[in-house]
């Protein structure tokens, strides 16, 4: 959002909107066609979530962090008919062997975990792992997965690269545009997207 900010010069193109709840500081971004080409960030929306004071001892601020990712990823998949019968694949990206790229592996083993307490499972879980592991494009595991299944809703859950390190461990963004793996640092490979998956994609 901060790189969003900086390359503003048009306010037909995007519409920004910062405010605060309880501690969580949230930000806003809708891109539209003329935005998108003047930022070059895919049009749709982008929220950030942040508690610029969050630690990992501090259950207060994870709690209210928790009810704000729920009601936003909520308010992110309101157009779409999701049902009790809705199939919703997850998909954790990342190099569960790297500390910092973890994150997306991580979610997947703590949901499976969470889901074996029922009998029946409300996600279909999958860590494809990482193109340096496989040798395959992630996008491509994730679209052919897609087309067996046939979801009505994709969600990519992976690190969020970052240019400060006061964000680190205390920032969550949400987009309905998909997502390019290893675009945040420079190792762009295939989008995973509506546009490719022919789903709605979250991230």
């Amino acid at each position: 959002t901060d790189r969003l900010k900086e390359n503003l010069n048009d306010e037909r193109g995007i519409k920004i909107e910062e405010w605060q709840q309880n501690r969580v500081k949230i930000t806003k971004v809708e891109v539209n066609a003329i935005g998108e080409e003047q930022v070059h960030k895919k049009q749709g929306t982008y929220v950030t979530l942040s508690i610029p004071t969050l630690t990992s001892e501090d259950r207060h601020g994870f709690s209210q962090m928790q009810e704000s990712l729920t009601h936003y990823l909520e308010e992110l998949h309101k157009e779409i008919r999701i049902t009790a019968e809705s199939k919703i694949l997850v998909v954790g990206l990342g190099n569960k062997t790297i500390t910092p790229d973890a994150i997306g592996p991580y979610v997947i083993d703590a949901m499976h975990k969470k889901q074996s307490e029922h009998e029946t499972p409300e996600f279909i879980l999958y860590a494809p792992g990482v193109t340096a592991q496989t040798g395959f494009e992630t996008s491509d595991y994730v679209q052919a997965l897609t087309e067996k299944i046939q979801p009505e809703l994709v969600i990519i859950v992976d690190a969020l690269a970052t240019s400060g390190s006061a964000r680190l461990c205390r920032t969550i963004q949400l987009t309905n545009t998909g997502i390019q793996p290893g675009g945040g640092v420079g190792n762009h490979r295939k989008e995973i997207s509506k546009e490719v998956l022919q789903v709605p994609v979250s991230a």
